[in-house]
């Protein structure tokens, strides 16, 4: 968690005893020249799957994970309404297109824009951040990085199982914070329902100055069963391709289907 980074962008403890067909789940990892972790709980049992048990208590960046985090500060402390609540393209130019334009809270979590996140966190400020921080039980390692940096940056860190907790309690209600605030966040992460199937997450990659990169997938899925998976992916590579953002994505889905939470063709 020292390296220093210059850009960031918008992955059972049953000791593998479960079958994952001919696949080796950490072979899926080493194949892509990856390490990380795939971290799944299942709700109504309490059955966890783990893909690298000993990667999934090991702190790093949330990165763009944090989003779902700052929303929920955000729309609690009053700082935006709700989800559609506007903030204003600055005029700055960047590499992402989607970005450079008027986006609600709603959009801007969709295109994870970094500008429109870290002035929301700015509007929050440094002592209310802090509060929730705590209040909410996220993270450990201080926001010394900056108000509007310290997710991408510095010592603040969050581990795959904590995601997990963090998110498990999002899914049922059971954070400190009003019902609404709750409900609304859940809302704006969903990422598509498909033949009963419920996706919803969040993604989140930090790109260091030597080149590496930490990528995440955190969420969960809903089946038409009512069986609800809460996971996190988290992948690194010294040595990133041009596919390392898709490798996520693709990834998570086949350990999602490997834990038994297999999505829809098309979701």
């Amino acid at each position: 968690m020292s390296r220093k980074f210059f850009l960031f962008f918008p992955l059972l403890f049953l000791s593998f005893s479960l079958a994952f067909g001919n696949d080796d789940p950490e072979r899926l990892l080493k194949e892509n020249k990856l390490e990380g972790s795939f971290f799944l709980k299942e709700i109504a049992t309490g059955r966890e799957y783990v893909v690298n048990p000993e990667d999934v208590d090991r702190a790093t960046l949330p990165a763009s994970t944090f989003k779902i985090v700052n929303s929920l500060i955000g729309i609690e402390t009053g700082v935006v309404k709700d989800p559609s609540d506007l903030f204003s393209w600055d005029g700055v130019q960047r590499p992402i297109k989607a970005w450079n334009q008027d986006l609600s809270l709603a959009q801007a979590i969709k295109v994870s824009s970094v500008p429109v996140y870290q002035e929301l966190a700015r509007r929050i400020g440094k002592e209310r951040m802090e509060r929730y921080l705590s209040i909410l039980g996220y993270g450990k390692g201080g926001i010394s990085a900056g108000i509007d940096q310290f997710w991408l940056r510095g010592d603040f860190g969050v581990t795959p199982r904590e995601q997990v907790e963090f998110l498990t309690r999002l899914y049922q209600g059971k954070l400190p914070l009003a019902e609404r605030t709750q409900n609304l966040v859940k809302g704006m992460i969903l990422l598509g329902e498909r033949e009963g199937v419920r996706f919803s997450g969040k993604t989140g990659t930090v790109v260091f100055q030597d080149q590496s990169r930490i990528g995440w997938l955190v969420g969960w899925v809903e089946r038409g069963d009512g069986r609800v998976g809460v996971f996190s992916l988290r992948i690194r590579s010294t040595e990133p391709g041009e596919e390392f953002l898709s490798l996520r994505i693709s990834l998570a889905k086949r350990y999602l289907a490997l834990s038994g939470f297999a999505l829809p063709e098309g979701l």
